[in-house]
C-alpha cells in the first residue's frame, strides 16, 4: 500500500502546474547566483563572492559554498510549500475517510505522503543546479578564470549539504501541519527557519570551540569552512569537500532530529475519530434545550416577521466591502499564527541590534 501512496503523491504533485512553477523559480534564482558568480555582471562583483588571485570562479570550493547557501536558505520555501500539505490536503477535501476507513497501515499513509513530498521539492531544487549550469552559456562570462565543466562538481554540493537540510526541515512543516492541520503553520515556520538560520549563524561566531559550533548549525555552514579553512587556492580548485568527521557528526544530529520528529508524528497522528464523535455529540447535546424552546415559542405564539426590502445598490456593495474588509483584517490581526509571525519578527529584530554590533572593529584612527 505503501507504493500505492507514493506512486498517487507523485503523479497527483505532476500534475498541478505549481510544482512546474517553483522549478522556473529556482532555475531562474540559480540562473542569476550563477551569473553573478561566472562574471555576467563583472569580474569585481564575481570576485566578491570567488576570492581574487588564482581562484577559479566555477571552483568546487565556490560552487558548493554557493549552491548549498541558495538551495538551503532560499530553499526553505520550496520546502514548506511541498511538504506542509500533503496530508491536511486530504482533510481540506474532505477525503481523509476514504484512507482511514480502509485497511492501510498508518505508515504506509504517512511515509508514502512525505516521501513523495520530498522527492519533488529536491526535484523543484534541482533547478538551482540547472540554473547554475545555463549561466555558464551566458554572455559576458570571463572565460579565462574559468575551468573546465564537471556534472560531479555541482551535484556534489546537492546531496551532501542540500538534501540533508531538505530532510531536516522538511520534517518539520510536514509535522507541524499534519499534527495541527491548519496551512498557516506552513508560513510561520518558514520563517521561524529563517530566523533560526539567522540566530545560529550568527551565535556560532561567538563560540570559540569551532568544533560545538560546526554541530550547532542545521546548514553545516561552518563545519564546511571549518574543514576548508587551511585549504590552498590549487586545493580549492581541484578537491570537492570531502565527508569530514564535523561534517558527519553535524549530519547525525540533524537528521537525527528530523527523523526523531517524524517518529513523533507517527506515533501521535491517529486514524481513529473519536474526538470528533465526542465534540459533535456535545455541541448536539448542548443545542437540544435551545431547539426545545424554539419549538415551544413557535408552537405557542405567531411571530411577525419583519419586511426586509433587499438593496444592490452601489452604496450597500461598498458597505458590504468595508464590513468584510474589517472582519478579514481583525480575524488576521487577532490569530494566534499573525501574533507567532510578528513575535518573531521582533525576536529577529532584538537579535540583530543586540547581536549585530558585537563582529563589528572599530576603524583605527590615523
Amino acid at each position: 500500500m505503501f507504493l500505492h501512496i507514493f506512486r498517487f503523491e507523485l503523479l497527483y504533485r505532476a500534475r498541478r502546474p505549481v510544482t512546474y512553477v517553483y522549478f522556473l523559480i529556482y532555475l531562474m534564482v540559480g540562473l542569476l547566483y550563477g551569473s553573478v558568480l561566472f562574471g555576467s555582471f563583472g569580474l569585481e562583483t564575481a570576485i566578491t563572492i570567488a576570492g581574487g588571485g588564482q581562484n577559479l570562479l566555477n571552483s568546487p570550493f565556490n560552487l558548493h559554498i554557493l549552491i548549498a547557501t541558495v538551495g538551503g536558505a532560499i530553499g526553505v520555501f520550496a520546502i514548506a510549500a511541498f511538504m506542509g500539505v500533503p496530508v491536511y490536503r486530504d482533510f481540506e477535501h474532505q477525503t481523509q475517510m476514504l484512507f482511514f476507513t480502509k485497511p492501510i497501515r498508518k505508515i504506509d499513509y504517512l511515509a508514502g505522503r512525505y516521501l513523495g513530498s520530498l522527492c519533488w521539492a529536491g526535484l523543484a531544487l534541482v533547478g538551482v543546479l540547472l540554473g547554475f549550469m545555463l549561466a555558464l552559456q551566458l554572455p559576458n562570462v570571463v572565460e579565462e578564470r574559468l575551468g573546465p565543466f564537471q556534472l560531479y562538481h555541482y551535484l556534489h554540493p546537492f546531496w551532501m549539504s542540500v538534501l540533508p537540510f531538505a530532510f531536516f526541515t522538511g520534517s518539520i512543516f510536514f509535522a507541524t501541519v499534519t499534527l495541527s492541520r491548519n496551512p498557516l503553520f506552513i508560513y510561520l515556520n518558514a520563517i521561524i527557519v529563517l530566523v533560526l538560520l539567522v540566530a545560529s549563524s550568527t551565535l556560532t561566531e561567538q563560540l570559540d570551540n569551532k568544533f560545538l559550533a560546526a554541530l550547532l548549525d542545521p546548514t553545516g555552514s561552518v563545519a564546511l569552512a571549518n574543514i576548508t579553512e587551511f585549504w590552498t587556492v590549487a586545493e580549492k580548485n581541484t578537491r570537492t569537500i570531502p565527508y569530514a568527521p564535523v561534517l558527519l557528526f553535524n549530519h547525525l544530529i540533524w537528521m537525527g532530529l528530523g527523523l526523531a520528529i517524524l517518529l513523533g508524528t507517527y506515533f501521535r497522528f491517529s486514524f481513529v475519530t473519536g474526538n470528533a464523535r465526542r465534540v459533535a455529540t456535545r455541541r448536539r447535546r448542548s443545542s437540544e434545550p435551545v431547539f426545545r424552546q424554539i419549538a415551544d415559542t413557535v408552537s405557542g405564539h405567531k411571530i411577525a416577521l419583519p419586511l426586509v426590502s433587499p438593496s444592490f445598490s452601489q452604496a450597500s456593495f461598498w458597505a458590504l466591502m468595508r464590513r468584510l474588509a474589517r472582519q478579514e483584517f481583525w480575524g488576521i490581526v487577532r490569530s494566534p499564527v499573525f501574533l507567532a509571525i510578528t513575535g518573531v519578527g521582533v525576536l529577529l529584530i532584538i537579535l540583530s541590534a543586540t547581536l549585530g554590533g558585537k563582529f563589528t572593529k572599530p576603524l583605527p584612527c590615523p
